[in-house]
C-alpha cells in the first residue's frame, strides 16, 4: 500500500494562499489609507495614483530582486512537490502490545512479526510461497496477504487455512482478532484461475468468502 502525504500537500496550498493574500493586499493597500496612518510604509508600498509601470519603476530597488527570488522558490519547490507526488510506502510504527489495564508490555516492529507470519504460512502444506503486509496498529489490525498454492492443493482448503491462521496468529499476539484480511491467492494450475481473491470486512461474524 503505497500513498502520497496529504498532509503535504495541504500545508503547501495553506502557505500559497497566504502569499497570495499578502500580495493581494500590498497592491490593494494602494486604494486605502494606509500610509496616511503609517507614513514610514512610503518606500514599500503602492500609491493610489500609480500605474503598474510607475510602482515597477518606484520600487525596482527591491521588487526585481523579490521577484526573481520568488520565481526561483516557486520553481525549485515546484519541482520538489512534484517529485514528492510519487507515491511511497506510509511510515511503520513499531506495534504496541498492551494488556486489559492498557499497560504496555512491548512493542514488536512490523516487519518482525510479517515475516514471522508469513513463515507459518509457508508451513502450510500446498503454501509454496507467502508475503503480508500488518497495518493499522494493535488496536484494529488488518492484513493484506499473498500466497502461492501448488497446483496439487485443494485451493478452498488452503485459502481458508491460511485466512484461520493469520486471524489466530494475529489475535494470540495483538489480543485482538483483525479486523479486515484480504487474501490473494495465486494458482499454478493450468486447469484453474490464476488468481483468487478471498476479502473478509470483518471478524465479529462470520466471513462470506469469494473466489473471483
Amino acid at each position: 500500500m503505497r500513498t502520497v502525504s496529504g498532509r503535504r500537500n495541504r500545508t503547501v496550498l495553506v502557505l500559497s494562499g497566504l502569499l497570495m493574500m499578502l500580495a493581494a493586499a500590498w497592491v490593494a493597500s494602494a486604494a486605502t489609507p494606509v500610509l496616511d496612518l503609517w507614513p514610514a510604509g512610503d518606500p514599500v508600498l503602492p500609491h493610489g495614483d500609480s500605474r503598474p509601470a510607475d510602482i515597477a519603476a518606484a520600487h525596482s530597488s527591491w521588487l526585481l530582486p523579490t521577484a526573481v527570488a520568488a520565481s526561483l522558490l516557486v520553481t525549485v519547490g515546484g519541482i520538489l512537490l512534484l517529485i514528492a507526488q510519487i507515491p511511497t510506502a506510509p511510515p511503520r510504527e513499531s506495534v504496541r502490545v498492551t494488556d486489559r489495564d492498557d499497560h504496555l508490555l512491548g512493542s514488536i516492529a512490523p516487519g518482525v512479526l510479517e515475516r514471522a507470519l508469513s513463515d507459518a504460512l509457508g508451513a502450510i502444506p500446498g503454501v509454496t510461497d507467502a508475503s503480508l503486509r500488518l497495518g493499522g496498529g494493535a488496536a484494529e489490525p488488518w492484513i493484506q496477504s499473498t500466497v502461492s498454492v501448488s497446483e496439487e492443493s485443494e485451493t478452498g482448503w488452503v485459502a481458508e487455512t491460511v485466512r484461520r491462521r493469520l486471524i489466530d496468529d494475529v489475535t494470540t499476539v495483538l489480543g485482538t482478532a483483525p479486523v479486515r484480511v484480504d487474501l490473494l491467492v495465486r494458482l499454478s494450475s493450468a486447469r484453474a484461475p490464476r488468481t483468487a481473491r478471498v476479502g473478509e470486512h470483518s471478524t465479529a461474524a462470520p466471513a462470506e468468502t469469494a473466489l473471483v
